[in-house]
């Protein structure tokens, strides 16, 4: 259950498991086990739940409620004050940023529980 969870959200994403588990500094032999049915730490759980925005009850199929995702064009309302010409191309670098930022905080937070 845990691992379909993990793998829809990363599908969502856009990533592969393997990719979160380089984002995350997850190891492979913990994901086998994950498959295989294991549960990872309370730890391990907030930080993935973190990673995709969603709750740890969620992440461990206890709620089925997930944060509800913003439409695009509200997200470029909000960014770009209802600007009309704001491109795709523009609002991709834009997204790509954010998750790079995004990905940039979530490793900082890991160095610093070291």
């Amino acid at each position: 259950m845990f691992f379909d969870i993990l793998s829809k959200l990363c599908t969502e994403k856009g990533i592969s498991v393997t990719q979160l588990t380089t984002i995350l500094g997850i190891s492979k032999s913990n994901v086998t086990n994950w498959k295989n049915g294991s549960i990872p730490k309370s730890d391990k759980i907030q930080e993935i739940a973190s990673y995709f925005g969603v709750s740890t009850d969620y992440l461990l199929g206890n709620d089925t409620k997930s944060k509800t995702p913003i439409d695009d064009d509200d997200i470029k309302f909000a960014l770009f004050s209802g600007h009309d010409e704001i491109t795709d191309e523009m609002f991709d670098e834009v997204r790509n940023f954010a998750k790079f930022v995004a990905e940039r905080e979530m490793k900082k937070k890991k160095n610093e529980s070291k």
